[in-house]
């Protein structure tokens, strides 16, 4: 059971931290809709947000522990699309960039070439995290939500992307499950206990 009153506020970089089983996930799943609460509510605002969930939806993103990569390019695991304007491309560059995707392709250009393997068994999992969080930030979402999106790769990788990602979007709102008491990026830090 989730007993927990929180408020995040829109802008704002929230870390929630604690040991395993005293409900991250569960806020997370929360805070994307994925489930419903079943005594209290999620209000957006002054609002349910059950009221108007499918435009809160659009402005999300996030990131889980388990994803789904599949068998295409790249690219198209980034944005689920084949044909690219110029300035996806541009966009999709600086995503490459942010996270490290040099790791899974050295040269840019063949992201739009290389295939993966479903759920790409050659790839590490540090390197998978990297292809899901650049899926998570190339619609530039308003609120980004991350459930342990990072935790396979050491703590400077894992800071140096966040870096870049504030730099990247700018104005979002971010809601950040960690076991790790990450001290930087967070203006707010949230200890979950049993």
């Amino acid at each position: 059971k989730f007993k927990y009153n929180i408020k995040i506020l829109n802008g704002s970089k929230t870390l929630i931290y604690g040991g395993s089983g005293v409900g991250k996930s569960t806020l997370i799943d929360i805070l994307t809709c994925f489930i419903e609460p079943k005594k209290g509510r999620f209000n957006y605002g002054n609002y349910n947000i059950q009221n108007f969930k499918s435009s809160y939806l659009k402005k999300i993103s996030y990131i889980p522990q388990s994803f789904m990569i599949f068998p295409e390019t790249i690219s198209y695991n980034i944005a689920f699309k084949e044909k690219f304007t110029q300035q996806e491309i541009t966009n999709l560059k600086k995503i490459y960039f942010i996270c490290g995707l040099n790791k899974i392709e050295p040269i840019f250009e063949n992201i739009f070439k290389k295939k993966l393997l479903l759920n790409t068994p050659n790839l590490s999992g540090g390197e998978k995290q990297r292809l899901s969080f650049a899926r998570s930030i190339y619609k530039k979402p308003e609120f980004l939500f991350i459930d342990e999106g990072l935790n396979a790769l050491d703590v400077n990788s894992e800071i140096e992307i966040l870096s870049k990602t504030y730099k990247y979007l700018k104005k979002f709102t971010l809601v950040y499950i960690s076991h790790r008491p990450i001290k930087k990026f967070f203006n707010k830090r949230i200890l979950i206990k049993k």
